[in-house]
């Protein structure tokens, strides 16, 4: 049987020898790697672990706000093959899971945002999940990845398609009784969106900010502790570098650093 994803659902989970066997593999060890590369198909097909076993190789993957970093493997067998996928047709089909020997959840096809290819040093991937995106009440939270020089490649825009998204990981509870308990206001620089833009179009908009990465949340979270109102700027200047949030303080620091230096 070829390897099709006609029977794979967006947002199931699915363990390696239940895939082996949908797509007729004697052993899943046949998919045993981290992207594997099935033999007559277009497809990439990437396998990744958040928290791995301790005895492998400690590759750092996250998948956060629709955006998944990758380290790709040490051998750079795949590499050159998901860097020529747009102009090749290739499809990158993900199969994501916060800890090793847990279930995969399969996140469809995703597409390359950037890379930086390296020969003695595991290569970097930055992929745009079009099936993880934060909640809907918090649909303008992006993370801007920018890099000088890079090559763009526009993304088609306008079709119709029908969307899974995977809203586990956020809970519109939590953000309520958040703002119940920290207000509508930025607490970086103490914007309020009623007041700039008025309340009857606003109507109380505001972004709320896990302060610890979500992708390292495992268990309740605390409103009051861990969720904190701010405003888009703020808020993407807080995830500006890639592995490190910015506190309230650091941003408050950066505001202030700033404003001094326009007076002078």
């Amino acid at each position: 049987m070829p390897v099709t994803f006609n029977q794979i659902r967006i947002g199931t989970e699915y363990t390696r020898p239940q895939l082996a066997e949908l797509w007729g593999y004697a052993s899943y060890e046949a998919i045993s790697r981290d992207a594997v590369t099935p033999r007559n198909t277009p497809f990439i097909i990437l396998f990744i672990t958040r928290e791995k076993q301790e005895s492998l190789t400690q590759y750092e993957d996250h998948l956060e706000n629709g955006v998944l970093d990758i380290e790709g493997e040490t051998n750079h067998a795949a590499d050159d093959r998901m860097i020529r996928a747009v102009d090749t047709g290739d499809q990158i089909h993900l199969f994501y899971r916060q800890r090793h020997h847990a279930p995969f959840i399969y996140y469809g096809e995703i597409h390359l945002i950037r890379h930086e290819r390296h020969t003695d040093s595991p290569s970097r991937f930055t992929f745009r999940v079009p099936a993880e995106h934060p909640d809907e009440s918090l649909e303008t939270e992006l993370i801007t990845h920018g890099q000088p020089n890079e090559t763009f490649v526009p993304d088609e825009e306008g079709r119709r398609r029908i969307q899974q998204h995977v809203d586990y990981e956020r809970s519109s509870r939590n953000r309520k009784r958040a703002l119940e308990i920290h207000g509508k206001l930025c607490l970086a620089c103490g914007l309020s969106f009623d007041e700039v833009y008025g309340a009857g179009y606003a109507r109380g908009f505001i972004e709320v900010h896990h302060v610890k990465s979500i992708t390292e949340i495992n268990g309740p979270v605390n409103p009051e502790t861990d969720l904190i109102p701010l405003c888009s700027n703020c808020h993407s200047m807080a995830h500006r570098e890639r592995g490190r949030i910015l506190s309230v303080d650091e941003i408050r620091a950066l505001l202030r650093l700033n404003q001094r230096r326009e007076r002078i």
